[in-house]
């Protein structure tokens, strides 16, 4: 059964996804003091992503872990490539990866961050947009400008 309130969100990125945008949403959940899973296509990209996590900023920290998941339940940000809700969080993150969850229920929102500039990603990540609309889920989608700034996108 999906939750009466669960979001349904589209973040598209003009510039590198890694950047201080993508951070910015990870610690909006955090301060909400909810936990995030971020789903990745593969292995290597789960590793660039902890690498830049850890370095993104000399002053401050993430907390996340991808690789030990015996401490995976205590890790407030779980970066994965496998369909685990290991640290059971609130919130899913799909980070430029389609969803490989049978049941994405037990989340309070599902978020798909991608590179815009992939037009082939763009227009599936919208037909999924539309179907979760469809569903009646509450669904935005963020595009960034090539200034750097943000609008919300209709659907049409």
């Amino acid at each position: 059964m999906i939750k009466d309130q669960q979001i349904y969100r589209l973040y598209g990125f003009y510039q590198d996804i890694k950047e201080k945008a993508f951070v910015v949403l990870l610690q909006k959940f955090l301060m909400q003091n909810q936990k995030i899973l971020i789903l990745m296509p593969d292995k290597s990209l789960t590793e660039e992503l902890d690498l830049f996590l850890w370095a993104y900023e000399p002053t401050s920290f993430l907390p996340h872990g991808y690789e030990d998941k015996t401490h995976a339940i205590h890790c407030p940000i779980w970066l994965t490539w496998e369909a685990e809700n290991l640290n059971q969080a609130e919130n899913l993150v799909l980070y430029h990866c389609q969803n490989t969850f049978k049941d994405i229920s037990c989340f309070n929102s599902i978020t798909e961050v991608f590179d815009i500039n992939d037009h082939s990603f763009v227009k599936q990540a919208e037909k999924r947009a539309k179907k979760n609309l469809n569903l009646k889920r509450k669904t935005q989608y963020y595009r960034q400008l090539k200034n750097g700034s943000w609008t919300l996108h209709s659907f049409t």
